[in-house]
Order: C-alpha cells, then sequence, then structure tokens
C-alpha cells in the first residue's frame, strides 16, 4: 500500500488535534520533508515517521526521515535529523498511523464461510473463509468476522466490531454437575453472549455463552489474543482485557477497567471501575474502584483514586 505524507501534513494534523503547536510559525522546509511509512526508533527506516520519548539513543543511527521526541529527550546539537519535540509523542505517533496508513477494509461474505439460518447480517459486514456463522445470529453494521472464527447460535454482536482469526463467541463455557453415581453430566447453557459497538476481540480467545443470564461484553472493549471469559461474565464499557487472562464464570470486569496479561479473576469476583490487575495477578477478592493489585493472590498495591476535596 502506498504511503506519503508531508511534515507540513503532519504538523497540521497534530495541530488540530492538540498534539502539537507552531505557535504561528512554520518548521523549515515542511512542505519539502516527505514520508512513507513508520518505523520503530530501533530499528529506524529511511523516508519514515518514528517516535522516542526519553530514551537514550545514538542519534547517528537514525535513519528515519522526522522522529517525534519527547520535549525532555537529549537531543544533540549536531545531529541531522529532523526531530519535533512535543509533551506526548506517543498519542501523536499512533494518531498519525491512524490517519496515514489507511489500509483497505475488506468487506463481504466469503463464499468459504458458513452463515446459518435466521441471520442478520447489517452493512458493509466483512465475513471471512472459513468463519463459521450458527442460526440466528446477529451482526452489526461494519464488523468483521476474521478467517477460521466461529460465532455460535443466538450470538449477538454490534456494529464495528472484529472477531480475529482462530476466535470462538457463544460456545458452551464449562458447566458439569455429579449424578447419583458420582458422574459428572454436561449442564445445557441456556443464555447467549450479547457483544456492543465497537469491540475488538483477539485470536483464539473464547467467550463463553452464558449457563443462565447472558455473557455481556460492553461497548468499546478490547480483548487480547488467546483469552478465556467465562459464562455470565459482564465487562463494562472501555474495559481492557490483555492477552492471556481469564474471567472466571460470573465475574464482573467494570468500566475502563485494566486486566493486565496472564492475569486470573476468579469466578464470581467483582473488579471495580478504571482499576487493574497487574500481570499475572490472581484476583480472589474484589477490587475497589481505582485501585492496583498484584501478586498471588492479588492485593492492592496503589490507588489510582482522585483525592476527595473536604
Amino acid at each position: 500500500m502506498d504511503i506519503e505524507f508531508s511534515l507540513q501534513e503532519l504538523l497540521a494534523f497534530l495541530e488540530e488535534n492538540g498534539l502539537y503547536s507552531s505557535d504561528g510559525s512554520s518548521h523549515p522546509n515542511a512542505a519539502n520533508i516527505r514520508m512513507h511509512g513508520f518505523s520503530s526508533i530501533f530499528d529506524s527506516k529511511p523516508g519514515t515517521l518514528a517516535r522516542m520519548e526519553a530514551q537514550t539513543l545514538d542519534w547517528s543511527a537514525i535513519r528515519a526521515a522526522v522522529v517525534l521526541c519527547s520535549e525532555d529527550a537529549a537531543v544533540p546539537s549536531d545531529t541531522s535529523v529532523t526531530y519535533i519535540p512535543m509533551a506526548n509523542p506517543r498519542d501523536a505517533f499512533a494518531l498519525a498511523i491512524r490517519k496515514f496508513y489507511r489500509k483497505a477494509r475488506p468487506t463481504g461474505i466469503s463464499p468459504a464461510a458458513v452463515v446459518g439460518e435466521g441471520c442478520v447480517i447489517g452493512e458493509q459486514v466483512y465475513i471471512g473463509p472459513h468463519a463459521v456463522i450458527g442460526d440466528r445470529v446477529e451482526i452489526g453494521d461494519y464488523t468483521e468476522i476474521h478467517g477460521n472464527a466461529t460465532v455460535c447460535d443466538d450470538t449477538t454482536i454490534g456494529r464495528h466490531c472484529a472477531i480475529h482469526s482462530g476466535a470462538v463467541i457463544g460456545a458452551d463455557g464449562f458447566g458439569y454437575q455429579r449424578d447419583p453415581e458420582g458422574f459428572y453430566y454436561k449442564v445445557p447453557h441456556v443464555g447467549k453472549v450479547r457483544i456492543g459497538d465497537y469491540v475488538e476481540i483477539g485470536s483464539n480467545t473464547c467467550v463463553a455463552r452464558g449457563k443462565l443470564s447472558d455473557t455481556v461484553i460492553g461497548t468499546r472493549v478490547k480483548i487480547g489474543n488467546l483469552c478465556h471469559i467465562s459464562h455470565d461474565v459482564t465487562i463494562g464499557s472501555e474495559a481492557m482485557i490483555t492477552h492471556q487472562a481469564h474471567i472466571g464464570g460470573n465475574a464482573v470486569v467494570k468500566e475502563r477497567s485494566w486486566i493486565a496479561p496472564g492475569a486470573i479473576v476468579k469466578q464470581g469476583v467483582t473488579v471495580g471501575e478504571s482499576s487493574l490487575a497487574g500481570m499475572g495477578a490472581v484476583v480472589l477478592k474484589d477490587v475497589l474502584p481505582s485501585d492496583v493489585v498484584a501478586g498471588v493472590p492479588a492485593k492492592p498495591i496503589s490507588s489510582i483514586r482522585k483525592p476527595t476535596s473536604e
């Protein structure tokens, strides 16, 4: 895919979004400095945009056309690199990629996909090869179901979502009961899965259907690869569930919380809004809003609650 933009276009865009201030002056030669991609500061490529924050690097090794850097970056006085100091280069770089790297969005239903009966498929939906969509599934406008993903019967998926390859949405969870002879038998799951708008679910992640109540994934939730979301879980809007996390049955992860890689939330536990469970944490008790917990078992280590005024 061809990408090309000038430093002038970049700075104007960042200024429009409040991430850069020109103070009324223009950068020298901004219209003629052009970029055709993005690269890491640790392996920068000629003609690209890169970013750095407070790292101490050998600036003579930087090959990028332009570097977005923090205001306190140690820039040598004799560098030939074009650099733009700013308060938040991370946000600026991410927004620039989003603006100038415009990958063509797939649409349509692959002839190799399987779509069940009674489905409601919105406008501009993409269903990739070998994806399987069960019966009575609802998929909102502009949602992407990538190849080899499975969406089971009666699942509802909102608008502008992405379900990546290998994900399984709406299969039964782990629900068994002993019979009088001591053998386990399967208890059918009669709930569904309901997914809000702007949700992204990573590859090989499983979201189990509800055992009794629905499993609910709120608006703008992001779930990484290789996660397991158990039956009857509720995840509030804008929560972030990173890779290899496990959320036990009937647990509640509230709005804007962050579950770090490999963390486990026990069944029935509530993780309060805007809280954080650290890497590998085993959360056995409820987490207060805005608390940070870590360890095995997880314990509070700090709070990001704003102080209340008296």
